[in-house]
């Protein structure tokens, strides 16, 4: 009579379609989502062993004590604890080792750590959100993976000690946590799909990621300033496209060998001034170079025996394609808002290629250097001020297109 009489207090203040079904082991079983806003209404959970719906605790002012949830050790559905201004710790949540959905935690500002889910085993994706005052993930040692983890402004956050347990992420982003500086904390997990680091500003140390055999999974870097490239040639294994923006990448030098790679993109790295001096890069297929003002030449961008597409875009200080070397496989060639540019010449392809365009490139007075191109699926030829179009006209009509040609809105014809 007492357990029945508590389900249903507990049912009309805190459930949204729930009720007792049966007791496991003594543990009340509810079933139903349930939300819990206020300390008195966390009070009520005391004896609940297993959530079969979601479980959401706040918003709150008032919550500052998880322990009456001492006996829970099953949520079926998504763990959400957010906005309870008032909670430091998830301490109560010990024997919780299961959540069927995502567990989020976020804008709980005075949470410093989340050793309350030491024994969490089991979940879906983990969700850290504007947590300024979180220290460590130590909490998170009992998870093995595969994990999907997101974390955001952790402002408190300097590494990832904590997540040595973790052996598989499906993802792994971490943006706008100002004061991490290295990924140290990690053992060497297989990554699965994506490993995405954005707007943190002190991050200059990476990690050592593997891959399962025969796969490989992308790194993305935007906002990292401090990120130079490798500490190991190690941490470049398994890694099959990679896109860094706005950070402190010099050259291609800094990414040693990467034999996994296929695509890479390199947008608006300030100091990224050279080409030269990369390692085993024999699986590239794409290379995609824009925003990066220091770059003046291309010299040294071979051997990349497999390179298939090469875009350069609005790198202002590109003058030349000089000794570029051989590209065998290339089909398509981009060249675009290269102000500086004034000659094509010192880059080599296969005689037809599938793609050609060369537009608004305002320093560029002829096509000399493109004497290798014989044939051409489609071709732009557009917007080079200094390029009059009757020599575009001409040189157009001397190959073979075999889709579309569009020459037009270049310089004046002398």
């Amino acid at each position: 009579m007492r357990c029945h009489l508590f389900i249903a207090v507990l049912s009309l203040i805190v459930c949204s379609g729930c009720s007792e079904k049966y007791a496991d082991g003594g543990a009340a079983v509810m079933s139903g989502d349930v939300a819990l806003t206020s300390q008195q209404e966390v009070a009520l959970m005391h004896g609940v062993g297993t959530i079969e719906g979601g479980l959401r605790i706040g918003p709150s002012d008032d919550i500052v004590d998880l322990s009456p949830l001492k006996s829970l050790r099953s949520v079926g559905g998504d763990l959400d604890i957010r906005l309870n201004n008032r909670l430091i710790s998830l301490a109560g949540l010990e024997r919780l080792s299961r959540v069927g959905g995502d567990v989020e935690i976020g804008y709980n500002e005075r949470l410093v750590g989340l050793e309350g889910l030491s024994g969490l085993t089991d979940t879906g994706g983990i969700m850290l959100l504007d947590l300024h005052a979180l220290k460590d993930l130590r909490g998170l040692g009992g998870l093995s993976g595969p994990v999907d983890l997101n974390m955001h402004l952790c402002h408190e956050l300097t590494n990832l000690d904590g997540l040595e347990s973790i052996a598989e992420f499906e993802k792994l982003a971490i943006s706008y946590c100002r004061k991490l500086t290295t990924l140290d904390g990690l053992d060497r997990p297989v990554v699965l799909d994506q490993v995405r680091l954005v707007d943190n500003p002190a991050l200059s140390g990476f990690a050592e990621f593997t891959a399962r055999p025969g796969e490989t999974f992308d790194v993305v870097v935007h906002g990292c300033p401090e990120f130079t490239g490798w500490d190991s040639p190690k941490q470049a294994t398994g890694i099959g496209g990679l896109d860094i923006r706005e950070s402190g990448l010099g050259g291609l030098a800094g990414l040693g060998d990467m034999p996994d790679l296929e695509k890479l993109l390199i947008w608006d790295c300030e100091g990224f001034a050279t080409v030269a001096g990369h390692g085993d890069m024999g699986a590239l297929t794409d290379l995609n170079i824009r925003g990066c003002a220091p770059l003046s030449d291309l010299d040294g961008l071979t051997p990349l025996p497999a390179l298939e597409t090469l875009r350069i875009t609005n790198c202002p200080g590109l003058s030349s394609m000089a000794r570029a070397g051989e590209l065998p496989s290339l089909t398509g060639l981009h060249v675009q808002s290269n102000a500086d540019l004034v000659t094509l010449a010192g880059l080599v392809g296969p005689a037809a290629l599938v793609e050609l365009e060369i537009i608004d490139n305002d320093g560029l007075r002829g096509l000399a250097g493109l004497e290798w191109v014989t044939g051409c699926g489609t071709l732009r030829i557009m917007a080079n001020a200094l390029l009059s179009d009757c020599v575009a006209e001409t040189w157009a009509e001397s190959i073979s297109v075999t889709d579309n040609a569009q020459v037009r809105n270049n310089g004046p014809c002398e």
